[in-house]
């Protein structure tokens, strides 16, 4: 990275319940630096309590977690699931205070709350009621987002975040203007140290060590890909980066980006031309078919498990039952006698099934 690189600070904050949403973050992250962050200069630096404080006896915990990483933030990201966590003496949980904190510093909060069902062990009733109530309270100050899915979760993260960069990027340039010089007044400071009030008319100004954040105007030629389709071209990554294996996620896209990068000899996929847009769809659908055709032979029951996932997840969305759907599938395809299930297909079955499932939910989306 060259010496004018800037980083954005984005905190991760939740009780210990949304770990694994933390992870998916922290990943989404790590993605948006690799397709941004030599092309803009500007890079993401996650920050979580539990990788970027360390332990203190001169103050509060939370007032050190609020200090060292909400204060010096640019985004908060606040997940909450089943619970709302520990009480911190001046608010309900650690989260509620880190949100309550950096709203009132005017940083940038992204709620979201997980719908999904909850596990196995009895949900703590005193928990889940001060959740709903704080639930009820956000949901009347800002415009907080629920998923379903960890995979939702994912996909509606990566679009939140690319928003919240690109409009604190397009607010740098006109804070980097001189600003007028102001009367010198008496102050006193009172409270818990969150805020301080000045002056005769009780004019709240919020501490901060840190300068007004620059805005930045970034221009799209008018021959290169659109928003739209710069999110099309990483969303096809990030589907051959799922569909890949032997790594983690993050090194997967990463490897992907690489391939796209020497394939269409791009340093950024924002240099696309939008004239390219239908050669890199055939090479994402080239790629896909390739993994897709070595998982039959080399990974057969991996391949097997995404054919089931996708046809139950497509007869899900379009509320077809197996009781009436496989006997019809089977009619179409002319099988000697109609399947019950999909586990009994053999191969090239399950693959002719797939298909048809597959253009009949085409049909239903059109």
């Amino acid at each position: 990275m060259n010496k004018k690189s800037k980083i954005i600070k984005v905190t991760l904050c939740g009780p210990s319940d949304v770990g694994k949403e933390v992870v998916i973050a922290r990943e989404v992250i790590d993605s948006w630096n690799l397709r941004n962050w030599e092309t803009t200069g500007w890079g993401l630096k996650v920050q979580h309590w539990n990788t970027d404080s360390a332990p203190t006896m001169g103050e509060r915990g939370q007032a050190a977690i609020n200090h060292k990483l909400i204060d010096d933030s640019d985004i908060v990201v606040a997940i909450l699931w089943t619970r709302l966590g520990t009480p911190t003496g001046l608010a309900g949980s650690g989260t509620e205070e880190e949100i309550t904190r950096a709203i009132a510093r005017e940083i940038r909060v992204m709620p979201y709350f997980s719908d999904l069902e909850a596990p196995g062990n009895p949900t703590d009733d005193t928990q889940f009621k001060r959740l709903g109530e704080f639930r009820a309270k956000v949901t009347k100050m800002g415009l907080p987002f629920t998923f379903k899915s960890r995979r939702k979760f994912r996909e509606m993260f990566e679009h939140h975040l690319d928003i919240a960069v690109r409009e604190i990027l397009l607010n740098l340039k006109s804070s980097k203007k001189p600003t007028p010089k102001t009367k010198t007044i008496s102050q006193k400071a009172v409270g818990n140290l969150n805020t301080q009030v000045a002056g005769n008319n009780n004019t709240f100004i919020y501490k901060s060590n840190s300068p007004k954040r620059p805005k930045v105007m970034i221009e799209r030629l008018p021959d290169h890909i659109s928003p739209a389709d710069q999110k099309r071209v990483s969303d096809w990554i990030k589907e051959l980066a799922e569909e890949s294996n032997g790594k983690s996620l993050s090194e997967l896209i990463a490897g992907w980006w690489s391939r796209f990068y020497n394939r269409f000899r791009l340093t950024s996929y924002k240099e696309l031309l939008f004239q390219q847009m239908p050669e890199v769809e055939a090479w994402h659908r080239q790629q896909m078919n390739l993994l897709k055709a070595g998982r039959k032979t080399t990974d057969p029951q991996s391949w097997r498990n995404s054919k089931y996932s996708s046809i139950k997840l497509q007869m899900v969305k379009m509320s077809r039952e197996k009781a009436e759907y496989y006997p019809e599938l089977s009619s179409r395809l002319n099988m000697k006698k109609p399947f019950v299930s999909l586990t009994k297909l053999s191969k090239h079955d399950l693959e002719r099934v797939a298909r048809l499932v597959g253009y009949d939910f085409k049909k239903w989306k059109s």
